[in-house]
Parts: C-alpha cells; sequence; structure tokens
C-alpha cells in the first residue's frame, strides 16, 4: 500500500474509530494503539440479501387481524364543519387494489382522494396520501376514518388523470391570499417570494384533488431563483416552497427551505459557506412575520425545513394512528403492543424536548446551538457521533424514541418533537443534490456509460460519480483517476463544530416523519439520506481492501456503521415513490453489499441478478480485509476489526481474559446488524435468511443451549478468538472466556439489562431459522418469557421491544 494511502486510510480510521471508544479512551488509553490498529481499521458488515426474488417474513399463522382505522379527534372544543383531514397510510398487502377510498364512520366519503405514491409486487396499495372532507368533527370526540377499495379511477379524482385539483390561476387567486417570502440579509441581499416562482411556473404537483392541492414550488431545473449572500460568483443557495391548498377552507399550508446542497465539478455551482439573517412571511395582501434569524452560517450541504399556515391556523386535531394495524403492514417494526407507551411515557418523552426549549433555546433554531457542553440542534447532540445511548430521547436503533412514541401515542407534542427534530436535523453537513448533467466518469444516475437517468436534480449518485468521496472528514483524499468525479467546493470546507456524520451513530432522520406527514421535504430527506451512505465512504477503486470500489459501493465497515447503512438504503428502497430512480438505486447498493458480506462469511451467493453481485461476492470472498471465507468462524463471530482486538486487549474492563483471548466481538453491535438485517428483510427489499442464519448460532446457543450460562446473553462482548489467533469454536471454550460467569439477569435499568433488549429484538427476526437443530421461535418463545424487567419497553426502551411479526 501506498505512503499516500496509508496515511488517509489512518486520518479516516482513526475519525472512524474514535467515537466508537471515545467514553472508554479516558480509562484505558486506547490511543496508543490507534496508529499500530490504522491498518485493521475497517470493518465489513453488511447489508441484506435478495436473489432476484425477495423473500419477506410473513406474519405467523393465527395472527388476528386489526381493521385499518384512523381516529380523528377534536382538539378545539368546539364543533368543526367541512373539515379537510390528510392521512398518510401504509396498507397491508392486497388491502387495497386500486384506490383507498375513506369512510367516515362506516359511511363512503363523499369528497376525498387517494394520492399513491407506490405499490406492492402484486399491485395493491402499500403507500398513499390519503385526503378526506368530514362534514363534521363533534367538539372533543372521535370519528372514525376507515378505508375500502375503489376500483373507479374517477372516484375524488384519482386514476391516471386526476381532476378537481387547483391550477396555478386557482392557487393565485385572493382567497387564499398566498404569498411566502423569504428576506435573507448578507453582503448581498434578497427576498424569494413563492408566488413569483409560481407565477413563473417553476412548480410541479405533489397531491391532486378535490381536497388538497400540494406543489412543489422551485426551479430545480434552472436555478433561476437560486441566490447567495457572499456577493461572490455562483448562487449557491436553492429556495423550496412546499405549498399546500385546501380549497374547503381556503388555507394554505407552506414549508420553506433554503437548501446548500448542489454539487457540482465546478465550484461556482457548488455549495459553499453562506452567511445570512433571515425573515419568514406568510400572507399577500396580510402578510404576517413568523421567524426572524440573527446571522448565522449555512454550511455547504446543509438544508432546513420551517412551516407556517397563511392567515390563522385551522383548529387541531389529534390523530390515532391504529399502530397495531400498521405494525401489521410490515413497513415499521412489530413492536410490542403489550407494552405500548401511554400518556405518561409521551410526556416523560417530550420534558427532554420542552426542557432544551427553556434552558437552550438555540438548539432549536436554523442554526442550533454550538457550545461545549449542550451543543446540538433540538434533540441531537452536535457531538453526534460520540458513543453511549439513553432511556429518553435517543436516536440509536432504526428510529429515534420520539417518532416511535408519536407513531404508538398519536401525542401532538411529539408531533411537533418528531417534525421539529427533522426540520432542523440539516445543520449536520451530509446532504448533496447533483448540479451537473450527465456528470462525472459514469454520466448516468441508474448505470455507469451505459444507463439512461440524467443525474442532474437526483442525490449524488456513484454510478455517476463513480469514485466520488462524500463524507467531508475524508473530503481531501485523492483517488487515482478521480478527477471527472470530484465534487469541486472551490476551497477547503468549514463547518465549526458540527461533525460529518460517519455511519456509527446515524439517526433515521426521514423515514418516520415523512410516512406520517406525507410531506415531500422528509421524503427526500430520506432519500438524501440514504444517498449520503451509498457514497460516503472512500470512493477508490482498485486492489486495496478497504476502498469503497467505485460504483460498486462496497461499505466495509465497524458492525454497528453497517447496521445503519443498510438501514438507511433499505428504507430508501422501500419508500421511495414508483418511477422514482432513488429506489431501485438504493437497492442495487444494498444487493452488492449483501453480496459481499456474503462473500467475506464463506456463504453461497444467491443474489444473480447482476454480473455486479459476482463481482462483489468474490471481492469480498478474496479481497476484504476482515475476510473469513477460507475459516468461517464455527460459532458465527461476525468479523474480526480493530474494535475486537481492543475489547479483548482491554479484557478486564469487557470481563473477558485478555491472556487467552486476541478478539472479543461486540455483543451491541452484532444486535444493531441483526435488527436491521431483519428489518430489511421484513421490508421485502432483500432477503437476509442466510445472513441471519449464519448471526444466529451465538444467541441461539447462549439462550436454549443446556451448556451454556444463559446470562451471558447481556454482556458487552464475547470472546471470538483465541490467543494463537484460532477461532474460540466451542462453547466450553467461549464460556470460559469470561472472566467472571454472571449468576442472574442484569439488573433492571442496567446497560446489561439494554443489551439483553437489543439482543431479544434481533432473534425476534430469526423465528423461522433454525441453527444446530436450535429452533428461533423456541429460542424467542423462551427468550420472552425469562426475560425481565420488560415494563421498561413502556416506560422508556420501546426501540428494543420488537416481537417477530404476528406474534
Amino acid at each position: 500500500m501506498s505512503i499516500t494511502s496509508t496515511v488517509s486510510r489512518a486520518s479516516e480510521a482513526v475519525v472512524r474509530y474514535f467515537p466508537l471508544t471515545v467514553k472508554r479512551i479516558r480509562d484505558i488509553a486506547l490511543l496508543k494503539w490507534l496508529p499500530v490498529a490504522v491498518g485493521m481499521m475497517y470493518v465489513v458488515l453488511a447489508s441484506p440479501t435478495c436473489s432476484g426474488q425477495v423473500a419477506t417474513v410473513a406474519p405467523q399463522a393465527g395472527s388476528r387481524p386489526i381493521p385499518n382505522t384512523v381516529g380523528i379527534f377534536d382538539r378545539s372544543r368546539s364543533t368543526q364543519t367541512n373539515v379537510p383531514i390528510t392521512i398518510p397510510r401504509f396498507f397491508k398487502k392486497g388491502d387495497i387494489a386500486h384506490h383507498a377510498q375513506p369512510t367516515i364512520n362506516g359511511t363512503p366519503a363523499a369528497t376525498w382522494q387517494c394520492d399513491a405514491k407506490n405499490r406492492w409486487e402484486d399491485g395493491s396499495l402499500k403507500f398513499a396520501i390519503v385526503s378526506v372532507v368530514i362534514p363534521q368533527l363533534p367538539a372533543n370526540r372521535n370519528v372514525t376514518i376507515g378505508f375500502v377499495d375503489n376500483a373507479n379511477r374517477d372516484s375524488g379524482g384519482q386514476g391516471k388523470t386526476p381532476t378537481g385539483y387547483l391550477t396555478k390561476a386557482d392557487m393565485l387567486n385572493p382567497a387564499y391570499d398566498f404569498e411566502a417570502t423569504m428576506r435573507l440579509t448578507g453582503v448581498a441581499s434578497h427576498t424569494v417570494s413563492a408566488r413569483a416562482i409560481l407565477s413563473a411556473d417553476k412548480f410541479r404537483y405533489w397531491l391532486q384533488g378535490p381536497v388538497v392541492t400540494a406543489v412543489i414550488v422551485e426551479d430545480r431545473e434552472g436555478r433561476s431563483f437560486d441566490v447567495n449572500t457572499d456577493g461572490a460568483e455562483g448562487n449557491p443557495l436553492h429556495p423550496i416552497f412546499e405549498a399546500w391548498f385546501y380549497p374547503q377552507t381556503h388555507k394554505v399550508e407552506v414549508g420553506f427551505t433554503i437548501e446548500n446542497t448542489w454539487a457540482s465539478s465546478i465550484a461556482t455551482k457548488s455549495a459553499r459557506n453562506q452567511d445570512y439573517s433571515l425573515t419568514l412571511t406568510t400572507g399577500f395582501a396580510a402578510p404576517a412575520v413568523h421567524l426572524t434569524q440573527a446571522t448565522f452560517t449555512q454550511f455547504s450541504f446543509t438544508r432546513w425545513r420551517r412551516g407556517y399556515w397563511v392567515g390563522l391556523e385551522p383548529p387541531a386535531v389529534r390523530y390515532d394512528w391504529n399502530p397495531q394495524y400498521l405494525l401489521q403492514t410490515t413497513a415499521y417494526p412489530n413492536w410490542d403492543t403489550n407494552h405500548l407507551p401511554d400518556s405518561r411515557v409521551a410526556a416523560s418523552e417530550y420534558a427532554v424536548y420542552a426542557n432544551f426549549a427553556k434552558k437552550y433555546p438555540a438548539r432549536l433554531t436554523i442554526p442550533g446551538f454550538d457550545d461545549p457542553e449542550h451543543a446540538g440542534i433540538v434533540n441531537y447532540d452536535q457531538a453526534i457521533n460520540a458513543a453511549g445511548d439513553s432511556a429518553f430521547g435517543s436516536w440509536i436503533g432504526l428510529y429515534p424514541t420520539w417518532d416511535i412514541d408519536y407513531l404508538l401515542t398519536g401525542d401532538p407534542n411529539l408531533q411537533k418533537m418528531m417534525t421539529d427534530n427533522a426540520d432542523l436535523a440539516g445543520r449536520f453537513p451530509m446532504w448533496f443534490r447533483e448540479a451537473d448533467h450527465h456528470a462525472g466518469s459514469g454520466h448516468y444516475f441508474d448505470y455507469p456509460k451505459t444507463g439512461h437517468v440524467d443525474p442532474y436534480g437526483h442525490v449524488v449518485s456513484i454510478n455517476a460519480r463513480q469514485q466520488v468521496t462524500l463524507a467531508l472528514y475524508n473530503w481531501d483524499f485523492e483517488c487515482p483517476g478521480e478527477a471527472s468525479d470530484k465534487i469541486n467546493a472551490g476551497a477547503p470546507l468549514r463547518y465549526g463544530n458540527w461533525p460529518a456524520l460517519d455511519a456509527s451513530h446515524m439517526p433515521a432522520f426521514g423515514f418516520i416523519p415523512y410516512t406520517l406527514t406525507g410531506k415531500y421535504y422528509y421524503l427526500e430527506q430520506q432519500e438524501m439520506e440514504a444517498g449520503y451512505e451509498a457514497g460516503f465512504r472512500n470512493g477508490c477503486t482498485g486492489p486495496n481492501d478497504w476502498w469503497r470500489q467505485g460504483y460498486l459501493g462496497l461499505l466495509e465497515l465497524l458492525v454497528r456503521d453497517q447496521a445503519w447503512s443498510i438501514r438507511e438504503l433499505a428504507y430508501g428502497a422501500f419508500i421511495a415513490p414508483d418511477g422514482d430512480p432513488e429506489g431501485p438505486y438504493f437497492r442495487d447498493k444494498l444487493l452488492n453489499n449483501i453480496a459481499r458480506m456474503e462473500g467475506e462469511h464463506g456463504l453461497p451467493l444467491d443474489i444473480t441478478d447482476t454480473a455486479d453481485r459476482r463481482t462483489a461476492y468474490n471481492w469480498g470472498r478474496n479481497t476484504a480485509y476482515y475476510t473469513q471465507a477460507a475459516n468461517p468462524s464455527p460459532l458465527g463471530a461476525w468479523q474480526i476489526d480493530s474494535a475486537s482486538e481492543a475489547y479483548a486487549q482491554n479484557g478486564r474492563e469487557n470481563n473477558v481474559n485478555p491472556k487467552t483471548l486476541s478478539n472479543a466481538g461486540s455483543m451491541f453491535m452484532e444486535a444493531f446488524l441483526n435488527i436491521s438485517l431483519g428489518m430489511v428483510r421484513q421490508l421485502g427489499v432483500a432477503n437476509t435468511k442466510e445472513l441471519l442464519t449464519f448471526a444466529a448460532k451465538r444467541p441461539f446457543h447462549i439462550l436454549l443451549d443446556p451448556s451454556v450460562n444463559h446470562y451471558l446473553i447481556g454482556q458487552y462482548c464475547y470472546p471470538s478468538k483465541n490467543k494463537d489467533g484460532s477461532w474460540v469454536a466451542d462453547w466450553s471454550t467461549f464460556q470460559s472466556g469470561y472472566l467472571v460467569v454472571p449468576t442472574q439477569w442484569g439488573a433492571a435499568w442496567t446497560t446489561d439489562d439494554l443489551r439483553g433488549f437489543q439482543q431479544m429484538s434481533g432473534v425476534s427476526f430469526m423465528t423461522d431459522i433454525t441453527v444446530d437443530n436450535i429452533n428461533g421461535q423456541a429460542v424467542w418463545n423462551w427468550y420472552k418469557k425469562n426475560k425481565p424487567n420488560q415494563s421498561e419497553l413502556q416506560s422508556a426502551n420501546i426501540r428494543w421491544g420488537i416481537r417477530p411479526l404476528g406474534q
């Protein structure tokens, strides 16, 4: 390996590994060995698997179907009439063959629309944004909205040719008083008008029908309304307005966004830091100021959203999302409905947000709070990559706690908490939009050289920019031959103390906000995050065992990093609207990584749809730094990496024997991986059963093998390799690798207890797997019966309260 690549690998590895060990470094001085470990720093983890056909985990036989209804509750304390309501909704496969017509207390609605966004492979409705006019919503009463199939393509203005929606002239009618302006004041100052952009025909429809017309108001193609505030050449700031018009009430809800995300090979077309103060106003005849923001720096590759109504906000309602039905759709994890959070849990969760609002109000602003002790943006800490987890307010897992609790409770306070976090999370510099036509060496979004989709305006594609590196912490590394793929920022990037995100603690910023609001901003948030995950690693190609291998997008990472990377690729593939090229793009990169993982673990390749899968498989089998293909772990140890070496070297604090072990794997990281692999399979994006079967050996034996101590399931680490470099090969040696074998379950609210729930969630995705004659359903049944402290799932740890589908 060249000196240049070694130095780059060292810098990337130190930045990547440090968050993993930050709180432990204080005690064990790991910095002493970091330079030595540079060559082992990047680990392989995996993506879900698929072979042309996608196998999903089906609900268990005997599960009782839950009626598909949503409760709408008046919060205004006065009866409302002709109330327009919009309900974003997943549907079970086969439930709705055509369009979802809402019913009101059992009676089919007269005025409605169903904007279908994507469908299951059998053609039935998967996700739609359904809107309905409720003739009367009694004060402090609930109205039940149901859904029936409607095959008439003209009903509600739906079908191939929508009707009943507003035209440009309608939206400009004085009855709506439509205007939204963003006043940016800097060296150069500008007032950006939504009305002017709409009048110039620079808009596209998002929802079309008689209940709501939603439009995205921007000039993405020509960038004619883009501005700068530094007075230099080029206009990096891109304004977007998302306007939802309700003709029954003549109300308009507007989302304001400034993106600084353009990525070009020409500096003047790319993002660059911009300083400005900001005023946001709605209303044309009667303008009202909603927000004033003192001067701040909008960093390169960041974005934000703020939402307001034109005129008075309509009376408030509360949604009961009926999570019991939603959990049957497979779109969300099957959280334990016996331990659903209640109003007290919601209040405790919201109290964390309210405390920030009171004590550190800058955290709820567009620039956030940059401070050594309490910095952050809403509930996300500025040091977001730092190690650790907390009961309340954590973002580590499949989704942030506050998003889950809003879905499960419908609490309006948590709705605000959810949207504020999603609106302002763009402060972290990791959002990229392609600014060039036929960009890079590959030219096409969907496949290098031979594709068909122009990458312009989409997330940055590594099919087009094959060797680009999106992570700002490794921004300056030059790949051989990268010149045409590199994004030209024109100057060194700076972003204060806000870190570029690796994948180690990557939150799921947009999935639930999009699927519970239907807002286009959050859809793009999910797609841009998945795009970042596809391209954030060093993009070089060649014989090196740690490069991304260009457009293949191979992500050889630490275990938890891989877990969250494949989670985001799967989410992006799952919710992308039909016809959106991002969906197939994310799935393609996911499948390449599954093939790589199968190769690394000596498993058969079961993905044969393209030659790229064989290339990725062979790279994982023969080249990947952490491959074990020639000698797989007999006990299912996932991989040997710098983290597992550190855990063994410092074994006394991890309860493993440093005298007999060279490596100790991470229990919690592999639980994260199992959960992500399971969720990918459940979503139907890819079949990961083969990988889950490999990973199931250790939890199955610990939990149901009578020769193994069951309480070891909550340990921080596990013995994986002996001092002589051989695998820990039997369960007796495995157990003897611990310094102290526990004699009871971890006490409530301890880390052992928390890790036990993480493992339980992982096992929930393995019930149809049998390993060494141990049946996964039996493992789950025993663990569910014997794991104590399960009331914690309701009070704080619902993230890890996942059950098998249908159980």
